[in-house]
């Protein structure tokens, strides 16, 4: 590209693609800021939170707890 105006033309279309960018960039910042701010207020009106159920003391130690199934055998190994 030797040619000054087609330098200067693609010169500004870089600067303008670029200001396009930044604007679209500056405007997705400011959605999500403004979204956050909803949520932070509706989270700060909602009604009390549930309390939690107390959790169970801890197990002795070298007992494991847990859930456990038994399974039958339905043939015999020989």
């Amino acid at each position: 590209m030797h040619n000054p105006l087609l330098r200067i033309l693609a010169m500004a279309a870089g600067l303008v693609i670029m200001a396009a960018l930044l604007t679209l960039g500056l405007a997705v910042i400011a959605v999500l800021a403004v979204g956050a701010v909803i949520m932070l207020a509706v989270n700060a009106f909602r009604s009390r939170p549930v309390a939690r159920a107390a959790r169970p003391a801890a197990a002795k130690p070298g007992v494991i707890e847990g859930e456990f199934r038994v399974l039958h055998e339905t043939t015999r190994k020989s």
